[in-house]
């Protein structure tokens, strides 16, 4: 609801787009198991590949709704994973091409991506320009096993917070003495 009242706030401001898109959520949002700590993770899909104007027009509006969703409590991502940065405002056969890419030189920053990208949900826009990525992608995760080799070795490495007596690990001073940081 967040998310698509700052996509009107951002309409009113900027004016109509000038072609359709789809408001992409990425990682915790698109899993729906955001907390308090959690920042904002999207993109866009867009119709087809935007002109200069076009471009311009998406670059503000993401901008606008990122900003609203900020003053709303869904911080800004340190990472930049954003539509308000240009990476992540892509047309659908762009997008596959990423993922492809991720997945044929499963290198750490792809790793990471995937990790973040692969999560994704839309908020607004049409619905079926998502499945045809996640088809594609699910297609090239058939043969995937590189990746998936990488990513368990990446997952295997994350310890979880369990001391000797198997208790959660808190922070020991500061201003969160005694509290666990579940995201991390």
């Amino acid at each position: 609801a967040f998310v698509r009242k700052a996509i009107m706030l951002a309409t009113e401001k900027e004016g109509e787009p000038p072609m359709g898109f789809a408001w992409l959520a990425f990682g915790s949002q698109a899993r729906k198991d955001q907390s308090f700590a959690s920042d904002q993770d999207n993109g866009l899909i867009l119709e087809r590949e935007p002109t200069l104007e076009e471009d311009r027009y998406f670059a503000a509006f993401s901008t606008a709704v990122c900003h609203f969703l900020d003053q709303f409590g869904y911080v800004l991502c340190p990472g930049d994973i954003m539509a308000k940065n240009p990476t992540w405002r892509k047309t659908a056969a762009q997008w596959q091409e990423v993922f492809a890419r991720w997945l044929a030189t499963p290198e750490p920053e792809a790793l990471l991506n995937a990790s973040i990208f692969f999560d994704m949900r839309v908020i607004s826009g049409p619905e079926p320009w998502l499945a045809d990525i996640q088809d594609s992608l699910r297609e090239k995760l058939k043969r995937g096993d590189l990746f998936f080799m990488h990513m368990t070795r990446n997952a295997l490495r994350a310890k979880p917070p369990l001391g000797f007596f198997r208790s959660f690990i808190v922070a020991d001073s500061g201003d969160h003495e005694n509290e666990l940081d579940i995201k991390h």
